[in-house]
């Protein structure tokens, strides 16, 4: 009897225990599920964030920068930059240069010599490619073989495909028309457009 009245007496007492314990359970289990997905989430975002993206990849070239400039020597830039940003890496112009002769405008391509005169100095030409175009352009309507593989990107094969269309299409109107000869797309007329001519 006393065994019976204890346990009537204290039954409650175990319920509420079980209760709490199975509270306390299904607390910590949903927190850990939660743990877990803001630890997935973070993943994804690292993962995200590590990825370089390709299309931020920049083509570097050398420039050499000689003449009436603080720092004359050879630096690397990024392609289709300005004569500018060469005499900016340079140090910038001194003060006998004579900044009248030089086109800071013109892109630069690799390989470039950029000479900045000095006051007094007679130079043909202002300072920049694209200054002195007509004397370096390959005519696409006239070039030999030989003379198409001076074109940057051009080779024995792609200078044959220039000739053939040529002949099967006539004279080249303008110099975006090459970028219909097989081979040549619009990157590759991007790299060659101040090299060549129809004229």
């Amino acid at each position: 009897m006393e065994i019976q009245s204890y346990v009537k007496k204290y039954w409650f007492v175990g319920v509420i225990v079980v209760l709490v314990v199975f509270l306390l359970f299904d607390v910590g289990a949903q927190n850990e599920s939660e743990l877990v997905s803001v630890e997935i989430e973070d993943e994804s975002v690292k993962s995200d964030q590590g990825t370089p993206s390709q299309e931020s990849e920049e083509v570097v070239i050398y420039v050499d920068v000689k003449g009436a400039v603080n720092q004359p020597g050879v630096y690397p830039l990024i392609e289709n930059d300005r004569t500018l940003q060469a005499i900016e890496k340079a140090g910038g112009f001194t003060n006998e240069a004579d900044v009248n002769q030089v086109n800071l405008a013109a892109k630069v391509k690799d390989g470039t010599v950029i000479y900045v005169p000095k006051v007094g100095e007679v130079q043909n030409q202002p300072v920049g490619r694209e200054s002195s175009e007509k004397e370096e352009t390959v005519n696409i309507n006239t070039a030999s073989v030989e003379e198409l593989q001076k074109i940057d990107g051009i080779g024995p094969s792609k200078a044959k495909a220039i000739i053939d269309y040529r002949d099967e299409n006539g004279p080249f109107s303008s110099i975006e028309e090459i970028q219909n000869v097989s081979g040549i797309g619009e990157k590759s007329f991007e790299r060659m457009k101040n090299e060549i001519s129809v004229d």
